[in-house]
């Protein structure tokens, strides 16, 4: 020990015996450590400060919108699965062309509304994972039309009319993306000036 670790040594024994450190604030409490080891430097203070206003990061915000639609929509197919039940319910027992042709656009309707919210969720995704620092934080895309597969044989059509027909949520899926042209955009031979 240098003779100033033992000075100090001696004078913090010293306050100790004298009663320096009893009425501390704090005391018997656990420590506030704010400080976090794995954010950056530069990001502590903007950090520190929207811990202090409550506030999180855009892409955490996103994160719970996104969980929170997700759970929506499973919701929404809950209660459309109880609706069809009562409705099946109430279906006559020779099964009236009417009623079967009301049920079954329902069913579209329900199975359109279902590929929008699940395509817009993707779109909310993607701008998650544009977004999260880290590619661990990153979301996996919502297959929708194998999802929108399992909703039809869940939920069979009553008409026996052919599969076209049940292509209408499949229009939702259907952007038109333009080609990627990967070429160069310099022209392979040089036009010379009619001057030169």
């Amino acid at each position: 020990m240098s003779w100033i670790e033992i000075i100090a040594d001696r004078k913090i024994r010293d306050a100790q015996e004298e009663g320096a450190f009893d009425n501390l604030p704090g005391k018997g409490q656990p420590l506030n450590l704010d400080f976090d080891p794995r954010v950056p430097p530069e990001l502590r203070a903007a950090y520190r400060m929207m811990k202090d206003a409550q506030l999180l990061p855009d892409w955490i915000q996103l994160d719970k919108e996104i969980r929170q639609r997700q759970a929506q929509w499973e919701a929404q197919v809950e209660a459309y699965a109880v609706r069809r039940e009562e409705d099946v319910a109430r279906r006559p027992a020779r099964g009236g062309k009417g009623y079967d042709a009301d049920l079954d656009r329902a069913r579209e309707r329900f199975l359109y509304r279902a590929a929008e919210a699940l395509r817009e969720l993707n779109r909310m995704i993607d701008r998650l994972n544009l977004m999260v620092p880290a590619i661990s934080r990153q979301r996996l895309r919502i297959d929708v039309a194998e999802r929108l597969e399992e909703l039809e044989a869940r939920f069979p059509r009553f008409s026996g009319r052919g599969p076209a027909a049940a292509e209408s949520w499949r229009a939702v899926l259907s952007v038109e993306r333009k080609p990627t042209k990967l070429s160069n955009r310099l022209p392979l031979k040089r036009k010379r000036d009619p001057i030169g």
